[in-house]
């Protein structure tokens, strides 16, 4: 919630175009869609980095939420805290060779007292 959160925000503020996961479901998916699009100028499939760099080479803005599993092909293995081998997607990375994009990182927090300020 707080990652579609995230994305409406900076849509608002910057259009842009949206990685995202299309839902197995038709109907669960148009509607998504059609919230989506409300901030964003386009959806592109999270598995479509090849798509995603050519629109960063025009300088286009993209949200990218490397918030997904995408298996051992997508993946590498990486020391989290405690964690010796946590998996973590290579996305960012793969993003960042092919199109050489500016990027920042955005946190959401959420205060206690549930207003966002």
């Amino acid at each position: 919630m707080l990652l579609e959160f995230g994305d409406h925000i900076s849509g608002l503020c910057q259009p842009m175009m949206a990685m995202y996961r299309p839902h197995n479901n038709r109907e669960t998916e148009w509607a998504q869609t059609k919230g989506r699009m409300r901030s964003n100028k386009a959806m592109i499939d999270r598995r479509d980095q090849h798509g995603m760099a050519p629109a960063l080479r025009k300088g286009e803005s993209v949200w990218f939420a490397p918030d997904q599993d995408y298996g051992l092909k997508g993946s590498v293995f990486a020391p989290l805290f405690v964690v010796e081998k946590a998996v973590t997607t290579n996305g960012t990375f793969v993003l960042s060779c092919l199109a050489n994009p500016a990027m920042l990182t955005i946190a959401l927090i959420r205060n206690p007292n549930n207003y966002g300020y």
